[in-house]
């Protein structure tokens, strides 16, 4: 998939998508994962529907990897919340977790093909292509996403994806 977002062959499959739906889906498929470490997985979202113009099934792997980052770099009894906001003009998603954090010298690197945060003692098996996936898929959508983290007191994904994304200009007869 990397290569081929890289070589421009890839596209979007639009559709309209309840953000709360997808992640109430993402969610329950983590929820066994979690719970075998006793990890709190919860969801705060707005009681209204929330929607956007995107690829479901590109979204899903976007939030699958993060929620299952978020429970694999947490420690047993630890917490992982998914949080979605209705903005005006965009929807915000927010993984945040109780885990291990990165390391502030690692945080610019994170978003590169086959960086992986050395973590002497501890072996946490991965590609180092997670989090580039997520962040291509992000900009496909023409979204932004951060991360804030600090090493021993977890980490936090925000993602910015917009509500409408005009597909082709409007042409104004005169």
């Amino acid at each position: 998939d990397i290569s081929r977002i890289e070589g421009g062959k890839i596209s979007l499959n639009r559709s309209t998508v309840s953000v709360v739906d997808l992640l109430l889906n993402v969610i329950e498929l983590n929820k066994e994962f979690a719970g075998q470490k006793n990890i709190e997985l919860s969801f705060e979202h707005p009681a209204d529907e929330v929607t956007l113009e995107a690829d479901k099934d590109k979204l899903s792997e976007v939030f699958e990897a993060l929620i299952n980052n978020a429970i694999k770099f947490t420690n047993d009894y630890g917490r992982v919340k998914v949080i979605t906001n209705n903005l005006f003009r965009e929807v915000e998603i927010i993984v945040s977790d109780t885990g291990i954090g990165i390391p502030e010298k690692d945080l610019p690197y994170i978003f590169q093909k086959f960086y992986r945060v050395s973590r002497p003692g501890s072996e946490i098996s991965g590609t180092g292509v997670g989090l580039v996936f997520v962040k291509q898929m992000v900009d496909l959508h023409k979204g932004l996403i951060i991360v804030q983290s600090e090493a021993g007191s977890g980490t936090s994904f925000i993602i910015k994806l917009p509500k409408n994304i005009k597909l082709e200009k409007s042409e104004v007869k005169s």
